[in-house]
């Protein structure tokens, strides 16, 4: 189950473990966000589009200015890498 939130803080203060950052339209942010939910992976998503200033602090992070950037315990995943999203969700404990 997803959770739309501006903010990368749960209500109790823990960083969200999985954040994807997304824009209005975009093919390959749906394919990211259908294969974390036939996960049952929750996630926090955050437009870039209502959000501009986030796509600067992620090409800062990065270097990409391309989306989706899926953020997973702080390492990133650009685009839609299934082989390198299941790793990090498998190293951060979220998948078996």
């Amino acid at each position: 189950m997803k959770k739309l939130h501006q903010a990368r803080l749960s209500s109790r203060g823990a960083p969200m473990p999985v954040v994807v950052y997304t824009k209005n339209a975009c093919p390959i942010c749906a394919i990211t966000k259908r294969f974390l939910e036939a996960r049952s992976i929750e996630y926090t998503e955050i437009n870039v589009q209502e959000s501009p200033e986030c796509i600067e602090q992620i090409a800062k992070r990065t270097g990409a200015k391309s989306i989706p950037v899926t953020e997973i315990d702080g390492s990133f995943v650009i685009g839609f890498q299934k082989e390198k999203l299941e790793n990090l969700l498998k190293i951060a404990g979220k998948l078996p």
